[in-house]
C-alpha cells in the first residue's frame, strides 16, 4: 500500500529540486507520473530479492524500524512547526494547552511512546543484514540529500525557501 505513495514523494522531491527533474514526467492521460512510477517498481523488485534472505521476521522488523525513523523524523519537523513555521501553523488547529501547541505535545507523546517502542525494540530482534540494508539506504537517502543541496545553493537557490513555497 505505500508504493503508490512513494511515487508522489519522489515526484514531490523532484519537483523541490531534489531529485532530477525527470522524474516529475506525468502521463497525459492518467495523470500519474509515470517515470517514478517505474523507479518505484524497480526498487520494489530489487528490494524483495534483497530481503528474501533475510527471512520474513528481520524484514517486518527492518522496515518497521526504517517507518519509525521516518515518523521520528516527520514528527521533530510537526513538534518545532509551531515555534519556527507559526504562519504554516496558524493555517491548522491552533489549540493551546498551558501555552504549548497541542500538536507539538501530541506529537512529543508520539515520538516518546511508539517512535521509541518501534525503533529501539525492533532493532534489538533484527538480524545484521537487515541494520546493514537500512544503514545503507539511510545512508545513501542523506548523501542524495546533500548532493542535491549542494547542486541547488551552486545553481543560486535557496533551499531554506524551496519547501516555504512550494
Amino acid at each position: 500500500t505505500m508504493l503508490p505513495g512513494m511515487t508522489r514523494v519522489l515526484f514531490a522531491m523532484s519537483f523541490d529540486r531534489f531529485l532530477p527533474e525527470k522524474i516529475t514526467s506525468v502521463n497525459t492521460r492518467t495523470g500519474a507520473p509515470w517515470v517514478a512510477s517505474i523507479i518505484v517498481g524497480i526498487v520494489a523488485i530489487i528490494a524483495t530479492v534483497i530481503y528474501s534472505f533475510a527471512g520474513w521476521l528481520s524484514t517486518a522488523l527492518g522496515a518497521i524500524s526504517l517507518m519509525a525513523l521516518g515518523h521520528m523524523f516527520s514528527g521533530f519537523a510537526c513538534f518545532q512547526m509551531a515555534f519556527t513555521k507559526p504562519s504554516i501553523w496558524k493555517s491548522g488547529l491552533t489549540y493551546k494547552v498551558g501555552g504549548i501547541p497541542v500538536s507539538s505535545l501530541v506529537v512529543l507523546l508520539t515520538l516518546s511512546w511508539s517512535g521509541f517502542f518501534m525503533l529501539f525494540f525492533t532493532m534489538l530482534e533484527a538480524d545484521a543484514f537487515s541494520i546493514a540494508v537500512g544503514a545503507i539506504l539511510i545512508g545513501l537517502g542523506m548523501l542524495l540529500y546533500l548532493y542535491y543541496s549542494w547542486k541547488n545553493i551552486k545553481d543560486g537557490f535557496d533551499i531554506n525557501k524551496i519547501y516555504g513555497e512550494v
